[in-house]
């Protein structure tokens, strides 16, 4: 959360991966980022990564991690190639 919000993210790309919106939130997740066209969010109950389809509120596309901190781990890890 800290990132997403203290942090200016809209030159960041890592692969399809961006982070060129401003966060923002509905009920269910706190919106941050962008693969291709799908949105990036964090569950807010469960606390877990999740890709959203733009075209289908609410639609859960795949699971992407556990937490922030595995997601995190994860991107860096693609970042080096």
């Amino acid at each position: 959360m800290d990132l997403m919000l203290n942090y200016d993210g809209y030159d960041t790309e890592i692969a399809m991966i961006t982070f060129d919106i401003q966060p923002f939130k509905d009920d269910s997740y706190i919106y941050f980022g962008r693969f291709e066209v799908d949105y990036l969010a964090v569950n807010k109950s469960l606390q877990i990564i999740v890709l959203l389809e733009d075209e289908l509120e609410g639609h859960v596309l795949c699971y992407c991690a556990q937490n922030s901190s595995k997601f995190l781990a994860a991107i860096y890890l693609a970042a080096c190639y």
